[in-house]
């Protein structure tokens, strides 16, 4: 196996995984690093969000079927994160500040549903949110939740 890391990877979130490359797709990163042709079908790339910049993890598989595996799981990984959070994908779209009391209904659902408010008018500080997102199985980062959340505020439920 090929290693040409300069620094030590700790972990990809998968919320942070921009595209996947396999075998002919990634062709052009294998041959940047001048490995034979032969590694092609065990090829993957990961391109991945880290802060403000976009990086690629490059990995060859043992075999044919690992590859294809891995490659599978991380699809589907991919595609599971995308379906689970994509009833809250409105609440950090733009189009929230235009309709804010479609926010407010997204929110109170969610965080009734969540076991969350139990008087009437409540607000939401960031504790609260990243409560929610745990118990709603939504795994971000409290970096990247805290950014978000700043940029909205707390938010009156009632």
């Amino acid at each position: 196996m090929y290693s040409h890391c300069k620094t030590l990877l700790n972990e990809v979130h998968v919320d942070d995984i921009k595209s996947l490359h396999s075998s002919i797709e990634a062709r052009h990163y294998r041959e940047q690093f001048h490995i034979s042709s032969s590694y092609e079908a065990m090829w993957l790339t990961i391109v991945y969000s880290a802060g403000s910049k976009l990086k690629a993890l490059h990995l060859v598989s043992s075999t044919k079927e690992e590859h294809d595996l891995f490659y599978k799981t991380v699809k589907k990984l991919r595609q599971h994160r995308k379906e689970v959070t994509g009833g809250l994908a409105f609440l950090m779209s733009p189009e929230r500040k235009l309709n804010p009391e479609k926010s407010v209904r997204v929110i109170r659902r969610h965080w009734r549903e969540a076991g969350g408010i139990e008087q009437e008018t409540a607000e939401v500080g960031f504790a609260e949110v990243e409560r929610l997102c745990w118990k709603l199985n939504v795994h971000l980062s409290s970096k990247y939740l805290k950014e978000k959340f700043d940029v909205s505020g707390p938010v009156m439920v009632s």
